[in-house]
């Protein structure tokens, strides 16, 4: 297998180098992605540096700004790429409603939950990777289908096919995609974008720990894969550069979800397809219930946090649908993955260790409690994981909604 994996790219970078594992790293200098079919980003990617950074967040105050609406609950990662930050219910508990004031600029809104997103995934992206992970993977094969991967081996064989993961984290998407590039004949290009240094190094380490795995089985295939520190709301990307983009959770985070998949629109070539995940409500989602009704019921769930988006607006599949259709996507759908499974979560103990430290959203709710609110909802948890798992002899009921649509040719 000829199999290139690349670190970040950054755009204040130049040279080229060997990083701490070995791999050639991947930078902008066009003459270098031009050789290696490596799609050239744009240059609004967010490089490491703060300078570069805080030029993004003034230029962002220049774009246009679109009209979408916030619900009653709702629960967003900021402007930049979020990874799961676990919020609350919804109609009993304030967890997502708005907490700030209505004449605050949608702005300051916005970097006030970058700010919380960065703040937090300093600490919670490990906790994320053990405690979703064997969840969020459950998705996986039904998101990379409804986006058109892998490839198919009559398709032409000149142009690699490009998929994007958008919200990569752990890199989950990526690493099942790696397992299934041989039952195609295509060059095949992977990138992983996320707006988390910690997760893009997190993703980076288990890609080149399986790039070793497949050399050694000598799989005959041409692949790239390569990761960016990028933007939702403004992929770093030129138009007409993917044939897949998927994004596995990362939607509920976004701030402004419907520019995330109109940028989506227009980086797709014709005929390309999005697919996206996202939880179903709580009502369904047993985690999300316990957690959230114990908030409601023995805590304080009028803890100050930021306003955003509806956490489960994505929940519904009419929701995803109307909204890809208005769009401009055509052949969209949906469909629940009504039988996935919490299945390394043994008790209600574990799953209030994973939300307070895996998250962002309830991890900030849940710091905001007394120490004796704190106590009464963990030992609520505890008892009503008990009572929904039926003393633990089933895992937890935990449905998503994947929703998918295609650019017209």
């Amino acid at each position: 297998m000829m199999l290139r994996t690349y670190p970040f790219v950054n755009i204040a970078a130049v040279s080229a180098r060997k990083d701490c594992l070995g791999v050639a790293s991947f930078h902008c200098s066009s003459s270098r992605l031009l050789k290696s079919n490596v799609p050239i980003p744009r240059n609004n990617v967010i490089a490491s540096s703060s300078g570069i950074r805080n030029k993004l967040m003034a230029s962002r105050r220049d774009r246009h700004c679109d009209n979408h609406r916030h619900g009653p609950i709702a629960i967003s990662a900021g402007h930049n790429i979020g990874k799961i930050c676990k919020i609350r219910s919804t109609t009993r508990c304030r967890l997502l409603s708005a907490s700030s004031s209505c004449n605050e600029d949608d702005e300051v809104k916005h970097d006030k939950f970058f700010q919380m997103e960065q703040r937090n995934w300093e600490k919670g992206f490990e906790e994320y990777d053990s405690g979703f992970g064997p969840l969020t993977r459950q998705t996986i094969p039904t998101l990379l289908v409804n986006a058109g991967f892998p490839p198919k081996s009559d398709e032409n064989t000149d142009d690699p096919f490009r998929l994007l993961d958008v919200a990569t984290g752990p890199g989950f998407v990526l690493s099942s995609a790696l397992e299934m590039v041989s039952s195609s004949n295509k060059p095949i290009q992977l990138i992983g974008m996320d707006f988390s240094q910690n997760f893009l190094s997190m993703a980076k380490e288990r890609i080149h720990a399986q790039q070793q795995h497949l050399k050694e089985k000598l799989l005959s295939h041409d692949v790239n894969v390569g990761f960016v520190e990028g933007n939702a709301e403004s992929i770093p990307f030129e138009d007409n550069t993917f044939d897949s983009i998927v994004c596995n959770f990362g939607i509920l985070h976004f701030y402004k979800q419907e520019t995330f998949l109109r940028e989506c629109y227009r980086v797709l070539r014709p005929g390309g397809k999005v697919c996206f995940s996202a939880w179903a409500p709580p009502t369904r989602a047993e985690g999300f219930g316990i957690a959230l009704n114990a908030i409601a019921d023995v805590g304080n769930p009028d803890v100050s946090v930021p306003e955003g988006p509806n956490f489960f607006r994505f929940g519904e599949m009419e929701e995803a649908t109307k909204i890809l259709e208005d769009i401009g996507y055509e052949n969209v759908g949906a469909v629940e993955l009504s039988e996935m499974k919490w299945i390394n979560v043994d008790s209600g103990e574990m799953l209030y260790r994973i939300l307070l430290n895996g998250t962002v959203r309830t991890r900030e709710i849940l710091l905001g409690q007394t120490e004796e609110q704190a106590s009464a909802i963990q030992d609520l948890m505890k008892q009503r994981y008990k009572t929904v798992t039926e003393e633990g002899n089933r895992p937890l009921s935990m449905p998503a909604v994947v929703s998918f649509g295609q650019k017209p040719m």
